[in-house]
Order: structure tokens, then C-alpha cells, then sequence
């Protein structure tokens, strides 16, 4: 391991590092000359010289595991460029080599490399078998190709070809073994010490953190992470995106031997294609088949994520909307016959308690097996934009309250608590199924105290309106939510932005369906939507697109009491009821 990764890494994992370093004795200069002796005995075996392009990556698993960084590499190429052919390369010839090298005088005092003295363990993972049977008949026909039998039969070698064409196991303890990632499948309790996932980008990403890294803590296993882009945020582009962040941080470091770090590798269409004449001539055939400008091209070819088809949100423009040190608003308006001047503070920090500005919103999110949420926020009600034929609200995030688990009568109280911090104009409550209680509950409470209390119905449109609402809202910053650095610290922050840039976009008919990731993993462990969906519920209020027009009769849980009340307001009751309400001085509502 090298300064540049030891400086990365917590004091524990130092020291760990300190006594593993008592075991070793080759120099990291001599581990990369006998990266590139292995390199060199794997064209020799395999009869193939790699492009330029996949050169670099092909050493840097090889130095990876010889040096045993437990490092995460990744490889993103466009489609067809020989990503699948580099990782074939290197696995059968370090399957055979490895164990070899183990018992050689001066490599066998290191235990980077002792450790290999029982074989090479490989687990190759994909989304479908089927994938997985086609890296795994690379490696196979690899191992019985003409020049790997002269080298397994060498007398310093001496190994039969093994039969198995997908599963391989080797004479000296080396073996493959292949795995689908589809759900439902039991990938757990194997030990490896070099983990290969191809197609990344599809696999599931609680199947990729729960089930295969852990396969390789025992060994300090290479992670080798391949695939090329799509339309979702998954495990494997959050991997490229490291793996770039620290590319770009190399040359400010001064990092002597960038090669030997480096844990990210891509080449686009264009690259490949000047070491490939077929290639170049079929990609500009696909030019003008799919359009260059095309999704489909874009991402097989140019390397492009069309995050924006398949997720919600890209994480740039929410990033746009946090408010990263506190701000003041202001504008002169007529009030009266005179020009006053208005104004909105937006902080950086969460606000624990508000109870100087009048007419704040909150809106609940009724948890079933996942959390309840509680958004609130203040308005600029003096300064309404126009946005097409509807008026719009600059909405500030104020705080958020997450009441875990189900057991609704305990997190009553915690919520009517909450709310007392700051004064509240009126309050949405998801009313769809378990809701109806919380509902219920809090209209009778905040009645008393004259604060409207609004119920939200969960369908297909609602939803689908919200959300469009949402989008419109944190794009154009209207919208927008505390995001200093201390406010980045907290939990709920950190869920509240992890959340929203999770969420998937799909359609059903003519709705747009806004939801968490699917997993195929346990309930307990699958990703969240409560507070997108709480945030989708107070943009809704505070722009009033809660009305009449939801469409409230098609829900079993609705009650007659939040019926009667929905059906007889119109778009004037925000107007009549909250911005022209009377200040109230204390409690959570006017007295």
C-alpha cells in the first residue's frame, strides 16, 4: 500500500497496516517489476497483445493483488471494446502463476505472496447467469487455448487442463467459481481473493454490499468492478465516481507512481476505435442508425450517464438548492398604497425553533414499516412568483423530525411537540391507510387552535402531479433547504439528501411513478422514499395544488370528515385561510 492510500485510511487501520508491513519483504518497486513479469507470462499464455487502452487496467489488477491492496477498481469502457477479453486475460494466467510464484526462493519470505501458495480463489458475479457464462467461457476457452497448454505442460508447471467450463477448478489449489446476482439468488458464505463484477451496472447494490465485498474481507480482496452506462444510479457509477475523484487528486499529491494507484479506467467509442478498424467502422454505422445525439448512443459509445431518464433527480441540482451559507432576501412591494420592503431569511442550519415567523407549513408523512417524517418550513407568502398561469412560493426548509417504527399513538405526542416550536399555518397529513389515525387525531388537536390541517391522498396522480410540482420547485431554487457544513453532519440530512437522489423515475400509463430504489434484499434493509414524499406533500401545500381536483374518491381510507372538508374547498382556501390569517403570539397556532 502506498503513502498516498495509507494517509486514506483510520488509525486502526494503520496500525493494522504496521504489522502486516513486518511480513514483507520485496520493495514496492520489486512488486511492480513482478507486475509486469506476470504481465509479460500473460501474453505469453494466452497468445493476445491488448490494446493501449486496456494495458493499464490489466496491470493494475495484477499489481493489486501482489501488493495486496484490497483495492477498488473500476473499468469503464464502451460497449464491445474488450473489457470482458482484458479481465479473461489476467485471471487464467494468475491462476496458474500465482500459486507458482509462492514457493520461489526470496517471494515465498513475503506473505503477499505465501498467500497465493494454496491457489488463486476467483468469484465472478453478474446480474443474469446467462452474463456470467460469458466471462466464465472467456476464461475457459483462455486456459485451453494452444499457448496455455504449452505453458501447463511445462515441467515447472506441470498441470492437467481442468474439466468444468463455467466452475474451474486447478490442480494447485486455484479455482473460478460463477455467480448470478439475480434476485432471489444465494451468493453468501464464499471466500475469494479476487472478486470480478461484469455488467456492474446492473446488479443490485444491496446485493453488491451486503453479499460479494464481504467475500473478500478475509483475504483483503481486489475488488474489479466492470460495465458501461445507463439511465440509474447504482453501486458500480458511485464507484466510477470515486475512482475519477481520486484520478483527478493524484497529480496534487505528487503521487510518484500514478500507474500503480490509479483505480479507475475508461476509453469511449472514439478511443477504441482508433486501435480497431472494425470497431470504428461499425460505431460510425451505429451513428447513424441510433443518432449521435442519441440516448442509445450516448451511452454504449460516449460514456454517458442519462441519469435524468431513469432517476429522479441528478445530485447536481439538488446541490444547487442547499443553502450553503445563510442568506437574506428582499424586495420592495406595494402594501397599503406604500412600498415596504419584504424580506426572507434562508439559514444554512437547521432551526430548531422558529416562533417569530408567522404562517410556517408542515407536512406528515405517515410511516407503515418504514419512518414517519416531519417537514417544516417557512414561506415568503409577500413575494408570490408567476410560473406559467400558476402562482409560486420561495419555501425554505426549516427542520425535520423522524419518528421510527409504526407505533403511531407513542409518535403522536413527539409530533404535536415538534410542531409547538414553531407557529404553523396549516399542516398536510398523509391520510392513506395508517395515516387516517395521525389524520384524525391531529384535525381535532389543531382545530381547537384554529390551524388547518389538510389530508393527502396517496394515488397514481397525486403523486404524479406532486412530484412534477417538486421537480419544478428545487430546479428552479425556489425550493430550497439548509446545507451548511454543520447541517451536512446530521443524520437526517443525510438521509433527506441520500433519499432524493435514490429516487427512480418510471411510468405507469400516463403517470409518472416517483419511487425508492427496488431491492431485492430483506424489507428491513430496502431503500426509503419518506422523506422525498414528505417534502412532495408540503410543495403541494404551499403551492396550492391541493384541491378538489385529487382525486379523492378512488381510496377506501378516506373518512367522510376529510372528505367533506376536501371536497368543499377550492384553490381560494389557502388564500382565505392562511395568508391573510391574523398574527397569533403564542402556542402552535393563532389564539
Amino acid at each position: 500500500m502506498s503513502d498516498y492510500q495509507l494517509a486514506a485510511t483510520s488509525e486502526a487501520a494503520q496500525q493494522a497496516l504496521a504489522r502486516l508491513r513486518q511480513t514483507y519483504v520485496l520493495s514496492d518497486d520489486e512488486i511492480w517489476d513482478l507486475t509486469l513479469k506476470v504481465y509479460q507470462f500473460c501474453e505469453v499464455a494466452t497468445g493476445v497483445k491488448l490494446y493501449p487502452y486496456q494495458e493499464g487496467f490489466a496491470k493494475r489488477i495484477i499489481y493489486s493483488l501482489l501488493s495486496e491492496d484490497g483495492e477498488e477498481i473500476t473499468a469503464l469502457y464502451s460497449r464491445q471494446s474488450g473489457k470482458t477479453e482484458t479481465v479473461a486475460f489476467v485471471v487464467i494466467p494468475c491462476c496458474v502463476l500465482l500459486p507458482r510464484l509462492a514457493t520461489m526462493p526470496h517471494l515465498c519470505e513475503d506473505s503477499r505472496i505465501t498467500k497465493f501458495a494454496k491457489g488463486l480463489w476467483v468469484g465472478i458475479f453478474a446480474p443474469q447467469y446467462e452474463q456470467v457464462r460469458t466471462l466464465a467461457s472467456r476464461m475457459s476457452a483462455n486456459l485451453r487455448s494452444v499457448q496455455m497448454r504449452e505453458v501447463l505442460a511445462d515441467p515447472d508447471i506441470d498441470i492437467d487442463i481442468p474439466r468444468g467450463k463455467h466452475n474451474l477448478t486447478i490442480q494447485n489449489g486455484s479455482f473460478i467459481q460463477s455467480h448470478s446476482c439475480a434476485p432471489g439468488s444465494n451468493i453468501e458464505s464464499k471466500t475469494y481473493h479476487l472478486l470480478i463484477l461484469d455488467e456492474a451496472q446492473d446488479i443490485d447494490d444491496i446485493k453488491v454490499k451486503k453479499s460479494v465485498h464481504p467475500m473478500g474481507a478475509a483475504t483483503l480482496a481486489t475488488l474489479v468492478k466492470t460495465g458501461t452506462c445507463t439511465t440509474h444510479r447504482s453501486d458500480f457509477y458511485e464507484a466510477t465516481e470515486r475512482g475519477r475523484k481520486r484520478n483527478r487528486e493524484l497529480p496534487a499529491l505528487g503521487v510518484a507512481n500514478p500507474e500503480r494507484v490509479q483505480t479507475h479506467f475508461e476509453s469511449d467509442g472514439d478511443n477504441c476505435a482508433k486501435y480497431n478498424a472494425r470497431y470504428a467502422l461499425y460505431i460510425e454505422k451505429d451513428k447513424e442508425r441510433l443518432g449521435f445525439d442519441s440516448d442509445e448512443y450516448r451511452m454504449s459509445y460516449r460514456l454517458h450517464w442519462i441519469l435524468e431518464r431513469g432517476t429522479y433527480m441528478a445530485p447536481e441540482i439538488l446541490e444547487e438548492a442547499g443553502i450553503k451559507q445563510r442568506d437574506h432576501l428582499s424586495k420592495k412591494i406595494i402594501r397599503g398604497g406604500d412600498k415596504v420592503t419584504t424580506s426572507f431569511d434562508r439559514s444554512d442550519y437547521t432551526s430548531t425553533s422558529d416562533r417569530s415567523t408567522e404562517n410556517q407549513v408542515a407536512a406528515i408523512d405517515v410511516g407503515r414499516a418504514n419512518s414517519t417524517i416531519v417537514t417544516v418550513a417557512k414561506v415568503w407568502w409577500d413575494n408570490p412568483q408567476q410560473f406559467g398561469d400558476e402562482t409560486r412560493y420561495y419555501t425554505h426548509i426549516q427542520n425535520w423530525l423522524e419518528l421510527q417504527g409504526d407505533d403511531h399513538e407513542a409518535q403522536y405526542p413527539k409530533i404535536v411537540d415538534f410542531l409547538q416550536n414553531y407557529r404553523i399555518g396549516v399542516v398536510m397529513v398523509d391520510s392513506t391507510g395508517k395515516g387516517e389515525p395521525i389524520y384524525d387525531r391531529l384535525h381535532s388537536f389543531l382545530e381547537e387552535y384554529d390551524i388547518d390541517t389538510k389530508a393527502f391522498l396517496f394515488s397514481d396522480r397525486s403523486k404524479h402531479d406532486g412530484y412534477t410540482m417538486l421537480y419544478q420547485e428545487i430546479r428552479e431554487k425556489r425550493l430550497t433547504y439548509p446545507a451548511g457544513p454543520g447541517a451536512q453532519k446530521l443524520q437526517k440530512w443525510q438521509r433527506f439528501f441520500k433519499q432524493m437522489i435514490e429516487l427512480e423515475k418510471d411510468w405507469r400509463g400516463k403517470y409518472m411513478v416517483i419511487q425508492a430504489p427496488k431491492s431485492s434484499s430483506s424489507k428491513t434493509e430496502r431503500p426509503h422514499d419518506d422523506y422525498p414524499d414528505s417534502l412532495m406533500m408540503l410543495c403541494n401545500l404551499v403551492n396550492q395544488r391541493y384541491s378538489s381536483k385529487i382525486e379523492v374518491g378512488d381510496s377506501p381510507f378516506m373518512t367522510r370528515r376529510a372528505m367533506a372538508d376536501t371536497l368543499k374547498r377550492s384553490r381560494s382556501w389557502f388564500r382565505d385561510t392562511v395568508v391573510n390569517r391574523r398574527q397569533f403570539p403564542k402556542g402552535i397556532g393563532r389564539r
